[in-house]
């Protein structure tokens, strides 16, 4: 299977201070447990958004895998140069940052204020 260059962010909390792997796809805030990706609190739908390192290598991937399964099969997808992807990285990274200051703390807040806990600013 080809790997790509692409990330997400996950959100969680629990009462009981250990990772909620079993509470995946919750976010009401009134749970004990809560965990989900968090392109979630802004994207609607089956698609999932992911920030993309080196979206013409995905692309590529994806016309490959898909002439596979038509057992039509495309030459391998080669990776970029270093060189093509490190500039994006802290672009993606700077927004991955501003989207969990934007989606995430809120959603934190409103969790700590139903239990009864305060966070700040």
């Amino acid at each position: 299977m080809e790997q790509l260059d692409q990330f997400t962010l996950e959100i969680a909390w629990s009462e009981s201070g250990a990772f909620p792997w079993g509470a995946f796809g919750k976010r009401k805030v009134d749970r004990a447990n809560g965990r989900l990706r968090l392109p979630r609190l802004w994207t609607h739908g089956a698609a999932e958004f992911l920030w993309d390192v080196a979206p013409t290598k995905t692309v590529a991937t994806k016309l490959y895998l898909e002439s596979l399964s038509k057992e039509r099969a495309m030459p391998t997808p080669q990776d970029m140069p270093d060189e093509g992807e490190v500039p994006r990285i802290q672009d993606l990274v700077n927004d991955a940052v501003d989207k969990l200051e934007h989606y995430g703390l809120p959603l934190f807040r409103e969790v700590a204020k139903f239990h009864g806990l305060e966070i700040g600013d």
